[in-house]
Parts: structure tokens; C-alpha cells; sequence
């Protein structure tokens, strides 16, 4: 039986917009300067499109293209002025901060505030420089924590508003006085995922945290180079330790893409050790993620979890022996017309699907709620 599941969604976002900054210079012949600000962007950098004017020294100028507010490094050249595009991009980081082995798959840069252009060492001339930024415009949320307690030792955490999306990038901004013992932990609120997590620093930083996909059978895929973005239908909890005591003493922008989540909660019947139970939503679109949240009580050395597609039958994930919430990216790799592998593939696909999705249970103990799955699907 098909059941009516708990559909979480936001409203969306436009998909892409630009803006242009042009900067006059003024001053002398080879050492004029001058600089721009656009508006706030809140989105995912796609591109910067630097336009020099023809009669700029080639042998001089400069062009620095960066954050308002954070300083945050778009772009930088000196001694140019070719016109050129630039995709900015950092690579993904685990929930501990640390690169991904085997990551080749930059990811894009998200900002929540203007782009600040700056040209020097050029010569006076309107329109020196244009830049055109191109960007996705996404939801953001900003979490400020405060800290009290004694020096050194302060500590505070504060939690987001609900996000329901595909989390796309984290900046990070420290207040001036906080000082570098402290520690930050950013993590989802009801299951207690680390996002992100870093000791001993107050470097301003953007990150985007990132997991590899797994195989039906929550096994790394072999090759695999393409790191996912978490997805949550949660709130996310900032906690800041070993600081002063301070007001703001770290602020997180939270840079999300609205999803659709649907929940599938799965109460289990049985003897302790046996119980069992099931449960069928109708799903459509590709399955970006799964966050599995397991009840506290669900008995860890024996608990099955299973997610199959109801019209197909196959295995999307499945987990042996484990009560650990956790969010998995389920991934398949794609095969040629005659299904056979593809040489060379390192970039695995999200299943699709266009019926239901069952969550089953086994070995476990008799719970209300003992597993519930937040299927997270782009229409």
C-alpha cells in the first residue's frame, strides 16, 4: 500500500542572474586607481566576466575582485588587461575539515554580500573595467553565536531555522577578538550529523562540506571522484568552544537550494531483537539523498535497513547491524546501450524514480518511529 507521506518543500529561486560592475579609474597615467561594489548577492558564483577598456596599460593594471564584506578572493590578476571568464572554486571538505582523497571536482563559491572591484595601476579612464558576475541565486541562512564564560574557555551554540534543500557551501566569519583556541562544530540539530568541524581557529573561512555517494549496498564506489552535497530537512547547530566571551563571536551563512523532502517514519512490531515493519510513499524525481534518523532505543547490533524502489524492486541502500543516523547519497554508475560499463567513468548518477519508495526494518525492537527516512528528490 502506497501511503501519504510528509512532504517538506521552500519556494524557489530563479535559476540565474548577472550583474555588472564597472569601475572608473582616476589619477595619474599608470598608477590611476579606483574600485566598485555591487549590490548583495546571495547565490552560488557561476562565473566573472572581466571586460577591460582598450586604451588600459597592459603593463600595469591590476584587477582584484573579492568579497565586500569578507574579503573573500573571486579573482585576481596584475599586469593584464585581457578580457577573460573565471569560474571561482574551492574543493570540498569532510566533516572534519580535511580534503577528500581522490577529489578532482571543484565545487563553486556561494556569497552572501557585494563584490568589491578594485583596479589600480592603470591609467584614468571611465569604464576601465566591467564585471559581469553570474550567479544562482539560493537561499541563505545566517546563525550568529554568542559566547559566555571565562576567557579562553567561553562557549555558546545557536541553532538555524529549518532548512529543507541541498546545502551547498558554509562562510564562516570570526568576530576580531575571538581568539585562536577556539573550536566550531557545525552540525545538524535533531540527528547530530557533523557538517563541518575545526579546532584551534579564527580564519575566516568558505567551505563546502561534501560525502562521497555509496553503492546500494552502502559501499564506496570504486573510482569515484565526484564528491555529493549534504542534504538536510532540518535546523543546523552552531557551537563554538575555548573562546572569550563575546557577542557574534562567529556568524555561519548557510547556502542552500530548495529540495523537496519527503519522510517516511517506520514503526516496528515484534519481539525485542525481531521486530519488523515497513512502510511505501509515492516519490518522483531524482533521489539526491537519504538522512536516516534512528530512534535512540533502536538496537544497534542487530538493526536492517532497507530502501527499495516500489515499482522497480531494486535496492537503493541498504545497512546491515547499525542505529547510527546518518545521510547517504546513493549513487549508481551508468552503463552504454549495450549495459555494458563505461571505460573511464568516475562520476556516478542519482537513481531516478517514478512511484514509490519502501523503507523496511528488521531485527529490531518494537518502536514508534524506530527509523525515519527524509527521501530528498529534485522534481
Amino acid at each position: 500500500m502506497v501511503m501519504t507521506a510528509t512532504r517538506m518543500s521552500v519556494s524557489r529561486v530563479p535559476k540565474v542572474r548577472a550583474v555588472q560592475i564597472a569601475v572608473t579609474t582616476t589619477g595619474s597615467a599608470g598608477s590611476a586607481t579606483g574600485n566598485a561594489t555591487s549590490p548583495i548577492i546571495t547565490g552560488q558564483i557561476l562565473g566573472v566576466y572581466v571586460n577591460w577598456h582598450a586604451s588600459a596599460p597592459a603593463g600595469t593594471s591590476d584587477i582584484t575582485v573579492e568579497g565586500a564584506t569578507t574579503g573573500l578572493d573571486l579573482y585576481a590578476k596584475a599586469n593584464a588587461v585581457t578580457d577573460v571568464y573565471k569560474v571561482p572554486s574551492a574543493y570540498g571538505l569532510d566533516a572534519a575539515a580535511t580534503a577528500l582523497t581522490s577529489d578532482v571536482t571543484p565545487q563553486r563559491v556561494c556569497i552572501n554580500e557585494g563584490v568589491k572591484v578594485t583596479v589600480a595601476q592603470s591609467d584614468a579612464l571611465t569604464n576601465c573595467a566591467i564585471v559581469t558576475v553570474v550567479y544562482r541565486p539560493l537561499m541563505a541562512e545566517q546563525v550568529a553565536v554568542t559566547t559566555t564564560g571565562e576567557a579562553g574557555s567561553a562557549e555558546g551554540n545557536a541553532d538555524s531555522a529549518h532548512i529543507v534543500g541541498e546545502i551547498l557551501g558554509l562562510a564562516i566569519n570570526y568576530h576580531a577578538s575571538t581568539p585562536a583556541t577556539a573550536d566550531i562544530v557545525i552540525k545538524t540539530k535533531t540527528a547530530s550529523v557533523n557538517l563541518y568541524a575545526k579546532d584551534d581557529t579564527t580564519t575566516d573561512a568558505f567551505a563546502v562540506p561534501v560525502i562521497f555517494g555509496v553503492s546500494a549496498a552502502n559501499a564506496g564506489l570504486s573510482s569515484d571522484v565526484t564528491p555529493q552535497h549534504y542534504c538536510i530537512a532540518d535546523k543546523v547547530n552552531v557551537a563554538l568552544a575555548q573562546g572569550d566571551a563575546l557577542t557574534a563571536a562567529v556568524t555561519v551563512t548557510i547556502f542552500y537550494a530548495p529540495l523537496q523532502a519527503i519522510r517516511i517514519p517506520v514503526t516496528t512490531t515484534g519481539a525485542a531483537g525481531s521486530a519488523s515493519g515497513s512502510a511505501t510513499v509515492a516519490v518522483e524525481g531524482e533521489i539526491l539523498g537519504l538522512f536516516v534518523t534512528c530512534h535512540a532505543s533502536l538496537p544497534a547490533g542487530t538493526a536492517d535497513i532497507t530502501v527499495s524502489s516500489a515499482s522497480g524492486g531494486h535496492t537503493i541502500w541498504a545497512r546491515s547491524n547499525s542505529a547510527t543516523s546518518v545521510f547517504v547519497a546513493p549513487r549508481i554508475y551508468g552503463v552504454s546501450v549495450a549495459d555494458g560499463a563505461l571505460s573511464g567513468n568516475v562520476t556516478p548518477e542519482p537513481y531516478a524514480e517514478h512511484g514509490g519508495v519502501t523503507v523496511a526494518v528488521a531485527q529490531g525492537d518494537a518502536l514508534t518511529d524506530a527509523v525515519i527516512v527524509d527521501v530528498f528528490v529534485r522534481p
